[in-house]
């Protein structure tokens, strides 16, 4: 089980170091891009021409009624993505109930989760901040949550990270 906590830690961390730099290099560029989304939301969507970063994937068509929220994040309505398999939850300290690091497995597309995540976050009333093709990033009243996937192994690992909103 140590291993497994080891491998979603060492993710988690590559996960924020690219977030990181990515945000760092968009600095340097001048001017966020943005743009327009149907419910008058505004999301940052990454340059698709570089090609180190493509574009996110179209949002999933989502009903709310198809929704299994994590028991532990109940109170924040963050779904779960169907038929995953949680391998790691590491708690944080923040000011949301029950914020942390959860790490899911899928045999999925990484194209897909991110599809599912804009469409059922969209749904809950979660409003987008960034949506790339390995990332979205949205919030919700004092939440945030950062999904990141990542293709391994003949997989797709589902990083979930709930903190407080900025």
């Amino acid at each position: 089980m140590s291993e497994v906590r080891l491998v979603a830690l060492s993710i988690a961390v590559l996960l924020l170091i690219s977030s990181a730099l990515t945000a760092c290099a968009r600095g340097k560029e001048g001017e966020a891009r943005l743009t327009a989304q149907p419910q008058e939301a505004r999301t940052e969507q990454a340059p698709a021409s570089s090609g180190a970063v493509e574009t996110a994937p179209q949002p999933a068509r989502i009903s709310t009624a198809e929704l299994q929220m994590i028991e532990e994040w109940q109170r924040s309505q963050v779904p779960a993505y169907p038929g995953a398999t949680r391998v790691d939850f590491e708690p944080f300290s923040t000011q949301v109930e029950n914020g942390g690091m959860m790490v899911f497995r899928t045999a999925d597309t990484p194209e897909r989760v991110i599809a599912f995540y804009r469409g059922a976050l969209r749904a809950l009333g979660w409003q987008e901040l960034r949506a790339a093709a390995n990332k979205v990033v949205a919030a919700r009243g004092e939440a945030a949550l950062t999904v990141n996937v990542n293709q391994e192994e003949g997989a797709t690992a589902i990083l979930l990270m709930l903190t407080d909103a900025p």
